[in-house]
């Protein structure tokens, strides 16, 4: 690469940058560098994006989507033509525009009502944590497990996931037994509180529990009469 061009292309001078994008030695490699520069000339992206050779590349749509200084009406009419996962890269980029990631993760909470289960477990992996509602109206177990599996993971994910009341029995003892978060006293009380957890698990989990919270499952409606049993019991109260 022409040092000089990389140089033009790089600097936060508009006059520069539209010099190396004129430059008879410029390429498609050159318009991935170009996009690099945080300084770019808004006017400069939209000249990229009339590159139809370019736009067919979906990396350089995400990076171009994704640029701080792209037109927010540029941004915003080449989302409908991502695919879910570029879609996923603009809603994780810290350098998009505030409203091009919310738009980015309304399509994918769309998408996901739609998204063959292969595909939502993919994304379930990599969802950020600006995305982690889209796991609110999922039902399928396997997706669910593959989101507990996400990096960008937070306890205040988990505890509202298990506020929603309505997940599959076997999703408690996946996350009690298998991850993380089931050695969390916050995550424990969530679970031996719900009345959808297993009463097995339930039985398990309360010796763990702090006698205030065990008040709490005492004093919650619906308990299975074992399991108010139980923490009678625990709380040294006669049955």
């Amino acid at each position: 690469m022409v040092e000089d061009l990389r140089s033009l292309l790089l600097s936060p001078s508009p006059r520069k940058q539209w010099e190396g994008f004129n430059h008879p030695d410029f390429s498609g490699e050159h318009a991935f560098l170009l996009l690099k520069n945080r300084a770019l000339d808004p006017s400069l992206l939209e000249q990229l994006s009339r590159d139809r050779e370019l736009m067919g590349k979906g990396r350089f749509k995400v990076l171009l989507v994704s640029h701080p200084n792209v037109p927010l009406h540029l941004a915003l009419d080449l989302l409908p033509h991502l695919l879910p996962g570029e879609l996923l890269e603009v809603a994780k980029n810290p350098g998009a525009k505030p409203q091009v990631k919310k738009k980015a993760v309304a399509a994918l909470a769309e998408g996901m009502k739609k998204y063959p289960k292969g595909l939502r477990i993919s994304l379930a992996r990599r969802l950020p944590p600006n995305a982690h509602f889209l796991m609110l109206q999922e039902k399928d177990m396997d997706v669910l497990g593959a989101f507990l599996q996400n990096p960008s993971l937070t306890l205040a994910s988990v505890l509202r996931l298990l506020d929603r009341g309505n997940l599959p029995p076997e999703f408690y003892n996946y996350l009690y037994h298998r991850t993380k978060w089931g050695l969390r006293p916050e995550v424990k009380f969530k679970i031996a509180i719900s009345r959808n957890s297993p009463v097995p698990l339930v039985l398990r989990i309360l010796g763990e529990l702090s006698k205030p919270q065990l008040r709490q499952i005492e004093k919650s409606p619906g308990q299975p009469d074992v399991i108010l049993k139980r923490v009678k019991l625990l709380l040294g109260k006669e049955v």
